[in-house]
């Protein structure tokens, strides 16, 4: 019941999100875009987590490394992987954000590390059976359509000027000030034979 309402609430805030688009004047296309990366990213993370590959990963490695570190083995199954996808992400973000400088590449390291430790290390330390692996693709797939949509909308301008241009009434009121203009006209021609002055 709780994943139903987790995927519920996530699932509405993607259906409300190409209106919120429309109305903000941005491209509702990075909705299509981000629905059909989302769809890959979730599909990866399903078959990763319900053939356990990452915790098999973590538990072969953590064999292979047992004899070089005086750590238990719960500790170490899951700080090895930890570390190298904290690693993995934090370079990722350091190039992602290398137009912003060494500050933003040295945040994006900071960061991409933390997330990358954190989630790598649980999902090497925990195994997965099918259904729950299966809640947690659909929770990856709605969150990163969310968080995809965010980015391509904001990479492709959000302009609500031009999204309200349009319905700007330009043409009434140009046909408004001639018809007023003709009718003046009209008036100052006509108006000593309508009123006699």
């Amino acid at each position: 019941m709780g994943w139903g309402i987790v995927h519920g609430v996530l699932f509405t805030v993607c259906i409300v999100l190409p209106i919120a688009l429309n109305l903000a004047g941005a491209d509702v296309r990075a909705w299509v875009r981000a629905l059909i990366v989302s769809l890959i990213i979730g599909v990866v993370v399903g078959v990763v987590l319900s053939t356990n590959a990452l915790h098999n990963a973590a538990d072969w490695l953590e064999k292979q490394t047992e004899a070089s570190f005086a750590v238990q083995r719960d500790w170490l199954i899951w700080l090895v992987p930890a570390i190298a996808i904290g690693l993995l992400f934090g370079l990722v973000a350091t190039i992602a954000l290398r137009k912003g400088g060494v500050r933003m590449m040295l945040v994006g390291l900071i960061f991409g590390f933390i997330l990358g430790f954190a989630v790598a290390g649980f999902y090497a330390a925990t195994p997965f059976n099918t259904q729950v692996a299966a809640a947690f693709a659909v929770t990856a797939w709605l969150m990163s359509w969310i968080a995809l949509t965010a980015w391509f909308a904001i990479r492709s301008g959000i302009d609500p000027q031009k999204r309200y241009e349009r319905l700007a009434p330009h043409e009434t009121m140009a046909q408004f000030e001639a018809t007023k203009a003709y009718v003046e006209q009209q008036w100052q021609r006509q108006r000593k034979n309508l009123v006699g002055r």
